[in-house]
């Protein structure tokens, strides 16, 4: 299969999320972070918000290598704001699933074609990339999600978008769905999901075997409610999963994650996968043993993301963690003594009048010491 597309939209759709506001500087950051990791299709925000918006999107659009997207609602206002910002493409966001419908002031289907054709004409006619997108996708229907796709392929939109705006499909309703579209379409399929029941990632990667293109993201799943699908999790599964090349940057993921969730003043949680401080951070008597034998504990190797294993040793550790670090530090333990080891370790943090005033493994470098007395 081959390599998705990454329609990156942390710049609009991921900082949406409450209480975070950024300036220029800020947004140029995450900006050229989103490059570091290879990224060359970003969708750089919504030009109609502000000459503030409007400068920073012209900004983004002086990068000749990036596929730079401005989001516009399906409002001549938004596609002429976005016209003077100098981007690349320009995204129609049309709202015709049954909970966005309102939006639009109660238009026919008709109506919604007909201003949908007209609007994409005038982006085209100004020498610029149309992509139309359904919002709320899933409730819309079917009939009417084809007509829009094919009426948008047919006025010269180079991209369509499909959108699970309310976060409410499953793996294989996102399959189901897409699969069809993308039999009669010749023009390349996005897929928008949202990750109110945490599966956008599985249903971003459904989509994808389904046929679609594209795969909208955010760095982290970054968004509103629930957030978005995480680019670093949907990659991932392309590669070591289908074993299709992502065309991601792995080595820069740590960096370029952490220095967008510093300038958004968020904590990354330690077992978010593929980006958390904890994730190839191990306790458990089995995972130490397998890797002291040199097998694998997880289907991602920190070798991919430039990291290592890291074993912790905590007053739960059992008899293969304890032997691990004593060998570590240079002790070779028979049978005997490793169960005294244990023994004493665990009686040690047991007693109910115990307050440790040293880490776990200064006493038992304490207690390898008295053993060897």
């Amino acid at each position: 299969m081959k390599t998705p597309l990454w329609v990156d939209t942390t710049l609009r759709d991921g900082i949406q999320a409450p209480g975070i506001s950024l300036s220029p500087d800020q947004k140029q950051g995450i900006f050229s972070s989103l490059l570091d990791l290879g990224l060359r299709s970003i969708e750089v925000g919504i030009p109609v918000q502000g000459p503030q918006e409007k400068e920073f999107i012209s900004w983004c659009a002086t990068y000749p290598e990036v596929e730079t997207i401005a989001w516009n609602r399906l409002k001549e206002e938004d596609v002429e704001a976005s016209l003077d910002c100098g981007v690349t493409t320009l995204h129609l966001a049309v709202p015709a699933g049954q909970a966005y419908r309102e939006s639009l002031g109660h238009l026919t289907n008709a109506q919604i074609l007909k201003t949908a054709e007209r609007l994409l004409s005038i982006i085209i006619k100004n020498n610029k990339k149309a992509t139309l997108g359904v919002e709320d996708a899933p409730h819309c229907d079917p009939g009417f999600l084809k007509e829009l796709f094919m009426t948008a392929q047919h006025a010269g939109a180079f991209r369509v978008r499909l959108a699970d705006s309310l976060g409410s499909l499953s793996p294989s309703q996102t399959h189901s769905l897409i699969s069809p579209l993308t039999e009669v379409l010749t023009i390349p399929m996005e897929f928008h999901g949202h990750n109110d029941l945490g599966m956008a990632t599985a249903n971003a990667f459904s989509a994808w075997e389904a046929g679609a293109q594209a795969i909208s993201t955010t760095i982290g799943g970054l968004g509103e409610r629930g957030g978005h699908t995480a680019l670093e999790e949907v990659a991932a599964a392309v590669e070591i999963i289908s074993g299709s090349p992502s065309g991601i940057h792995w080595k820069n993921l740590e960096t370029c994650a952490s220095r967008i969730f510093q300038i958004l003043n968020k904590p990354i949680p330690p077992h978010k996968p593929l980006l958390g401080e904890k994730i190839f951070e191990h306790e458990a008597g089995m995972h130490v043993d397998l890797l002291h034998r040199g097998k694998e504990v997880s289907c991602v190797h920190p070798d991919f993301l430039g990291r290592n294993h890291h074993i912790t040793l905590s007053p739960q550790a059992g008899r293969r963690v304890l032997e691990y670090f004593a060998r570590l530090w240079g002790h070779t333990l028979n049978p005997k003594e490793l169960a005294t080891l244990l023994k004493q370790w665990k009686s040690t943090w047991q007693h109910r009048d115990f307050t440790p005033t040293a880490t776990p493994e200064d006493l038992l470098k304490s207690l390898l010491e008295h053993l060897h007395a």
